[in-house]
């Protein structure tokens, strides 16, 4: 409706830097492949994330359960640039 993307309104407009899009489907393989890099079962690793990742790793559409801190907190240990999802939110 106004035009402005949704990383420019999080970050202002100093966040126009190119992003790999990602979606939410593509997430619980990054959580996974993070949890194996760390040796880490889901509770250990959703101990050291800070939010149960145990229902997202079944379900990605669990991310919508998800805070803006919760979101970044997420991605962030999947390896994953959190604001690269956001463009995928929109078609």
């Amino acid at each position: 409706m106004l035009n402005v993307e949704p990383q420019t309104l999080l970050l202002g407009t100093h966040s126009s830097a190119s992003r790999d899009e990602v979606t939410f489907e593509t997430l619980p393989t990054k959580l996974r492949e993070a949890m194996l890099s760390a040796g880490l079962d889901v509770e250990r690793f959703s101990e050291r994330v800070g939010w149960d990742l145990k229902d997202l790793l079944i379900d990605s559409q669990e991310l919508w359960n998800f805070t803006v801190d919760g979101l970044r907190d997420v991605f962030e240990a999947a390896h994953v640039d959190w604001l690269a999802v956001l463009p995928g939110l929109w078609r």
